[in-house]
């Protein structure tokens, strides 16, 4: 069975903008960025709900403004 979850984060724009660290984690793990506004941007995640603590555990330093992580969904694999 395989089972995954999404999760957006709202991150500051200038933070994006302005550390390339975060860029580069963005890049490593595979985030996918949904939404540039002036002040804000949206990314996602989609993985297990353990790689998906992970990447907040990650993300936390940069200052994570507001998350939101659907349940999990699943498949049978046969």
């Amino acid at each position: 069975m395989i089972s995954r979850s999404v999760i957006l984060y709202k991150i500051s724009t200038d933070i994006l903008l302005n550390e390339d660290s975060l860029s580069q984690f963005i890049s490593i793990y595979k985030l996918q960025i949904l939404n540039i506004q002036k002040k804000h941007t949206i990314i996602a995640f989609t993985g297990t709900d353990e790689k998906i603590e992970e990447i907040t555990a990650l993300l936390y330093p940069y200052g994570i403004i507001e998350s939101s992580k659907s349940s999990e969904v699943k498949i049978l694999i046969t």
